[in-house]
């Protein structure tokens, strides 16, 4: 029988000098949200009005938790309203209206940005509108080539569209050698009715030879009038122009909206043989022209004199702008026309106005991209507000003039934007808006881009018992949430989907079936489990499809291949139809292809690789021709297999030798063909291996002290060693899994017990230690991979008040951490009456259904635990039905194992331990088999915690001055004492998230590794610059250690050395509390820190600085709490 183990502090002092810490909790189901649309399209907007708006609905699909709503934001053009508040109920659904005011021609691109605390948080609705004038053209320009003189060219159209409601009054007028008519069905007039088209005929036909530019004027009563359409073509074979200009056409480029560029001169010379009166030259639209310099233009001009005008520019628009000069004169000719070109620009842009990013790998950051923001004002500096950026884009700082506050006048700065994209797979949409001090504010660039991969949402491992992590998407550290039974386990595998894991038992080779929580990865046992099996189950595999099972039998008598099919809607297993499968000798490995095609099996003492086809309906296995396909060396000894991501390749590892073999996978019939070069070195055992999810870079478990890593030739398939390989880690490696987005490789090591995390080298492939977790003898790792990372969500919060004999209870609002009591708050415990209740302590199980409450019972007689039911939606308590549960009589610190399965509540005064089942469906307790569990007379337990991985529990006893070390039997529950280490007292302890340091809140703060075996060993540091802390508790990244001070009345934070267990005083600590702290807590996101004030009767709340550790008192705090309050815990979703 496999033990677990757990350390309990004992405590000295006054028999209510009560301190444990609890573990975090967390409900189980994650939240979701459904957006009726995910895209809006508005139809043509008038520039400068505002749309009607356009709905979304947004419903709360969880039935049970309300949905906190952080914010909903608009972009550029678009504005929204909505009528959903802070929260949304169960099931509820609330409206989002959107709006579209264009301030520019063109299309317009926009997102409404939903931040809330669903699993698929932040939503993204992409907006995309059209800004257009009253009256607009088509095409903006008409070129007519080269015509002779006095010949009409043929008929060009320009359709003009009145895209108002009301009709419009047209005027339109060509310019010199051309001239423009009504034409078509729906030729133009007068009047153009309300949203409808006209068209104009142009011709052409040139008087004199050379370049004639000329202009459609077009006119109209609304705004923006009038318009030009620019026209160019040029006269042969007859007699020149003769009057020239210089240049001979004008561009202005950029100028601001509403206000006038420099002058830009013309020269025009009169080439011909007599002179020639220039009467006007008037500039349309947003152009002016007048004479200038000393020889203005207007009136007679010589034959070879030149005169001058200027030309100035102010735009009223956003857009480019044409236009022209047209210059009336004697000759025949005229008029003759100038040609006008400028860009009208609001006072600050951002350039370009668009980013588009390539495909970006799920947990990656692309490269940077830039955009320019110039300030075009001619005097003032720019102050830039605020920077933000929608979707998975983030802002960094790029170029030699970053943007930050300030802008000088006629200066730019640049933003750099990268795609980080962090949840969901396919197209992305976001904007970067800048807000400023100028009238175009604000400026918005429209990012898009696309995710593809997946990430890393739940691991487990397989050893003494089935292990369950969360894995932070981010940082890759698993944090620990339940386990399960799954005996004779030595190999674990997930379904794709996720849904469902799989353990076989090597004895009897039945495979454990178990569903996997949506939201939180905790399993469930599956109805039928066990399904039957073969003997020697030692290794398994699912196939892409999450339909069918393979076991690879052992057992050299067996020789075969167990296959299942997988009941989608249960997870439960049935025996395909020709199962088992014929395979080699000792079939140690097994591994499917990502095309679902193919299944090989690494043949132990038959030194080969069978190969089969999977029939795509049935799962059913056919052996390749060829098949089994021999290991070079003397008896290699294969038990290991991985096919690459490609399915390009084969690598096996050998036991004997250590070498890897690479095979090349023919794509039509799954044959195998050795790599040259195999087997390629190694030099220890392989027992596991893992390819990249690039499928650059192979590593192996080397049944040592290390880790191999090698580069794969993507052409070939050989292998080379990476430089550094092998990489220290562990003293018996077993097994190894690559998460999917590529940057974490988890390696377990049987003998220490350590669940390694080693970082990878994006470009080298090589690795870095980065964290461990004690998983106890692992055998198997598998990851659960999805589109969103993992989150934790604080929910309630509860209070004990020991001199009221009440729980209160509070909402707990995950943005800012205040608290809310909640309706009926506080709630009566319901311990006998002659026994003097006094509520000390509260443990609320993982699942977040069920809290206990400590009754002290300062008579001495018998003591209480008592069991509530939580409301989820209200956070609200309810008696268990059974409830109170008699156990001991002073009673000090309650705490439940991570499955759910055990409470377990410490006895100073009868030198006890009482443990209980609880009753899933019900939250009733029973007592365990051997209740109670003694701890030696005179022993006083005070403060039970037990570990993450639920194997060991330690108890903190400050009359004999030690902390003592329990394993837990994981199927009995029953505690057997391990070993007890000297402290000097001990009210308060924990265990680290990592399982591997163990905490004491004594005279000072003592610290201890925590062996594989759960003996504690002393870290030689002692930190006594504390005021006699009750409480001790460490935040879930396992980076700070922080401790409630009694006598001084303040919170000591401490940075802990992830490698060491040290612990090093933090940069302004100890920060101030209330009277009398007795206890503290974190909530399950580590954003949020609670201390109970047993003097004042009150809790003091803290925001976390998730860089620092620092704590950030709530404006809002302390919150009231009931008299002599003594405990503080707390709940959270995982999504």
């Amino acid at each position: 029988m496999t033990l677990k183990k757990i350390c309990v502090s004992m405590g000295r002092g006054a028999m209510r000098g009560v301190l444990l810490i609890v573990a975090f909790t967390a409900a189980s189901f994650a939240q979701s949200v459904k957006l009726s649309v995910t895209t809006l399209t508005f139809a043509n907007q008038l520039i400068g009005t505002t749309s009607s708006a356009k709905n979304i609905t947004l419903t709360n699909t969880d039935s049970v938790n309300p949905l906190a709503i952080d914010g909903i934001l608009d972009s550029g053009d678009y504005s929204e309203t909505d009528t959903c508040g802070t929260s949304l109920a169960p099931s509820a659904s609330c409206t989002i209206f959107v709006t579209f005011s264009p301030t520019v021609r063109g299309g317009i691109s926009g997102a409404i940005t939903i931040q809330d605390e669903a699993s698929n948080s932040p939503q993204l609705i992409s907006l995309t509108g059209n800004g257009f004038t009253p009256v607009s053209f088509s095409p903006p320009s008409l070129s007519f080539g080269t015509v002779p003189v006095g010949t009409k060219s043929p008929a060009k159209t320009v359709t003009v569209t009145n895209n108002q409601s009301t009709s419009a009054t047209l005027q339109f007028s060509a310019s010199g050698d051309y001239s423009a008519l009504g034409s078509g069905a729906t030729p133009c007039g007068a009047i153009l009715g309300a949203n409808s088209k006209c068209t104009l005929a142009v011709t052409f036909q040139p008087t004199v030879n050379g370049a004639i530019n000329g202009a459609l004027t077009i006119a109209y009563n609304a705004p923006f009038s009038p318009q030009e359409v620019s026209l160019s073509g040029t006269g042969s074979g007859g007699s020149s122009v003769p009057l020239t200009f210089s240049p001979t056409s004008l561009f202005f480029g950029n100028v601001v909206v509403n206000t006038t560029s420099a002058g830009k001169v013309v020269t025009v010379k009169n080439v011909s043989a007599s002179a020639v009166t220039i009467n006007t030259f008037p500039a349309s639209g947003n152009y002016s022209a007048s004479g200038s310099g000393a020889t203005p233009c207007g009136g007679p001009l010589n034959a070879g004199s030149s005169c001058t005008f200027t030309v100035t520019f102010t735009p009223t628009l956003a857009l480019t702008v044409p236009g022209a000069v047209t210059v009336a004169d004697n000759a025949a000719d005229s008029p003759q026309v100038l040609s006008l070109t400028g860009n009208g620009i609001q006072l600050v842009t951002l350039s370009p106005g668009t980013l588009t990013f390539a495909a970006q790998r799920l947990g990656t950051t692309s490269p940077v991209q830039t955009v320019t923001l110039a300030n075009h004002q001619t005097a003032d500096t720019l102050a830039i507000d605020s920077m933000a950026v929608t979707g998975d884009f983030r802002t960094v700082t790029t170029g030699k003039h970053p943007c930050g506050n300030r802008v000088a006048a006629l200066a730019s700065c640049t933003i750099g934007v990268v795609f980080a994209p962090a949840a969901g797979g396919g197209s992305v949409t976001g904007a970067l808006t800048v807000a400023y001090n100028a009238s175009s504010t604000p400026g918005v660039v429209n990012l898009s881009a696309s995710a593809t991969g997946l990430l890393p949402r739940f691991a487990y491992s397989i050893g003494s018992t089935l292990h369950s992590f969360t894995v932070d998407a981010a940082t890759g550290q698993l944090r620990s949430t339940s386990y399960v039974l799954a005996t004779g386990a030595q190999s674990v595998a997930v379904t794709p989907s996720t849904a469902f894991v799989y353990a076989p038992d090597i004895g009897t080779g039945n495979v454990a079936a178990f569903s996997a929580n949506a939201g939180s990865g905790v399993l469930t046992t599956v109805s039928g489990s066990p399904f039957p099996g073969q003997p020697d189950a030692f290794a398994i595999t699912v196939d892409p499809s999450s339909r069918f099972v393979y076991v690879a039998n052992a057992n050299s008598t067996s020789k075969n291949i167990s296959g299942y099919t997988i009941k989608s809607a249960t997870g439960a297993l049935s025996a395909m139809s020709g199962s088992p499968f014929q395979a080699g000798n000792d079939t140690r490995a097994l591994a499917v292809d990502p095309t679902g095609k193919f299944l090989y099996a690494a043949n132990a003492t038959s030194n080969n690789i069978s190969a089969y086809t999977i029939n795509s309906a049935t799962g059913e296995l056919s052996q390749i021709v060829n098949s089994p396909f021999s290991i070079p060396g003397v008896n290699p000894v294969p038990q290991s297999i991985a096919v690459d991501p490609a399915t390009k390749f084969v690598f096996v590892g050998s036991s004997a030798g250590g070498g890897i073999c690479a095979f090349t996978i023919n794509p039509a019939t799954g044959g195998l063909a050795l790599v040259p070069g195999s087997p390629f070195a190694n030099g220890s055992v392989v027992v596991s291996l893992a390819v990249n999810p690039s499928g650059r870079f192979l590593y192996t478990a080397n049944d040592a002290s290390n880790v191999s890593g090698y580069s794969i030739d993507g052409s070939t398939g050989a292998l080379s060693a990476l430089l550094g390989s092998p990489f220290a880690g562990g003293t018996f490696t077993s097994s190894v899994a690559a998460d999917p987005s590529g940057r974490f490789l988890y390696v377990g090591d049987f003998s220490s017990g350590d669940l390694m995390m080693f970082t990878i080298d994006q470009n080298s492939g090589a690795l870095t230690l980065s964290r461990l977790f004690q998983g106890g003898n692992v055998l198997g790792i598998a990851l659960a991979n999805g589109t969103t990372p993992v989150t934790y969500t604080p929910k309630f919060a509860y209070a004990a008040n020991s001199d009221d004999n009440t729980v209160s209870g509070y909402t707990l609002d995950p943005e800012s951490g205040s608290l809310t009591p909640v309706s009926g708050s506080p709630f009566k415990t319901n311990a006998p009456s002659g026994s003097e209740p006094q509520p000390v302590s509260l443990a609320v199980d993982p699942s977040g259904k069920f809290e206990y409450a400590v009754d002290f019972n300062g008579n001495g007689s018998t003591a209480y635990l008592v069991g509530y039911t939580i409301n989820p939606l209200t956070g609200a308590l309810t008696l268990v039905s059974y409830s109170p549960f008699a156990a001991g009589n002073q009673l000090r610190t309650v705490t439940i194992d991570p499955s759910g399965r055990f409470v377990y509540v410490t006895d100073p005064f009868t030198s006890q331990i009482y443990g209980f089942s609880i009753v899933l469906a019900t939250g009733n307790l029973a007592p365990l088999s051997g209740f109670p569990f003694g701890t030696g007379f005179g022993t006083s337990p005070y403060a039970a915690a037990i570990d993450p991985s639920g194997r060991f529990l330690c108890a903190a006893d400050s009359m004999l001055n030690r902390v003592d070390s329990f394993s837990i039997d994981p199927i009995s529950g029953k505690l057997t004492f391990v070993s007890a280490t000297a402290t000097d007292g001990g009210e308060g302890v924990v265990v680290d998230p990592s399982g591997r340091f163990v905490y004491v809140a004594a005279l000072g703060i003592e610290a201890y590794t925590i062996s594989n075996t759960g003996v504690l060993t002393p870290i030689s540091e002692v930190y006594t610059d504390v005021g006699q802390p009750k409480a001790v508790v460490v935040d879930p990244s396992g980076r700070f250690l922080y401790a409630a001070n009694n006598t001084t009345n303040d919170v000591s934070v401490f940075a802990i050395d992830y490698n060491t267990g040290s612990l090093t005083p933090l940069l302004g600590s100890p920060f101030p509390a209330g009277s009398g702290p007795q206890s503290m807590t974190l909530d399950a996101s580590g954003s949020f820190a609670y201390v109970a004030n047993s003097v004042d009767n009150d809790l003091s709340a803290y925001t976390i600085d998730p860089t620092s550790g620092a704590l950030v008192a709530n404006p809002f705090a302390p919150f009231a709490a009931g008299a002599s309050v003594w405990w503080v815990t707390t709940t959270g979703n995982i999504h």
